[in-house]
């Protein structure tokens, strides 16, 4: 359809989380990159790929995929945590989303970028070693250090848990970027 064929990234509806190439980058979600009736989001989309073009050759290797996902904000109107116990909730996402793009490294660090955090006064740039993510106390010490570094928890834990899983398959370092629209401490998402 003619719809269809204004989306920025090719998915299919059976197998929506096979990756889908968009110019030089590929998409692993179907959210990510995909054009909606939502205006704010185009901007938010074009802009994202915008500063993933200016980063390339500084932060991300010139050659190599980037992955880019893109994870809406949501809305908590009646429920909020009880949905993991069994509870009734109410929920809704919003145009306000979260972006990460990714590019593995050849060797053993983690490296977060993050501007939106610097602007809020805390360290928005971050190189740890792979291997520092692999003991548990080790990496809450290590971010707990520095209230400056505490929001690297919800990312490092991640990446903690991936290397704990499937040891085998992670290998090698990552270097993520995030940004975000959703406004802090304001009430939605996890930033309340």
């Amino acid at each position: 359809s003619s719809r269809m064929r204004k989306n920025w990234v090719r998915t299919s509806s059976r197998f929506p989380s096979i990756p889908a190439r968009h110019g030089r980058h590929w998409i692993i979600s179907s959210t990510v990159l995909k054009r909606s009736g939502n205006h704010k989001n185009k901007i938010d989309s074009m802009r994202i790929e915008e500063k993933i073009k200016e980063l390339k050759g500084s932060f991300f290797a010139t050659d190599g995929p980037v992955l880019i996902s893109r994870a809406p904000g949501r809305l908590d109107l009646m429920g909020g945590n009880d949905d993991y116990t069994g509870g009734l909730v109410f929920e809704s996402t919003i145009r306000e989303s979260t972006y990460a793009a990714a590019q593995i490294r050849p060797d053993g660090w983690v490296v977060l970028k993050n501007d939106d955090v610097s602007k809020a006064g805390w360290q928005g740039d971050i190189r740890i070693e792979l291997d520092g993510l692999r003991d548990e106390e080790t990496l809450k010490n290590w971010i707990n250090g520095s209230p400056s570094r505490r929001w690297t928890a919800y990312v490092l834990g991640n990446l903690h848990y991936l290397l704990r899983k499937y040891p085998l398959q992670v290998g090698t370092g990552v270097n993520l970027y995030m940004e975000s629209t959703i406004p802090f401490n304001r009430g939605v998402s996890s930033s309340a």
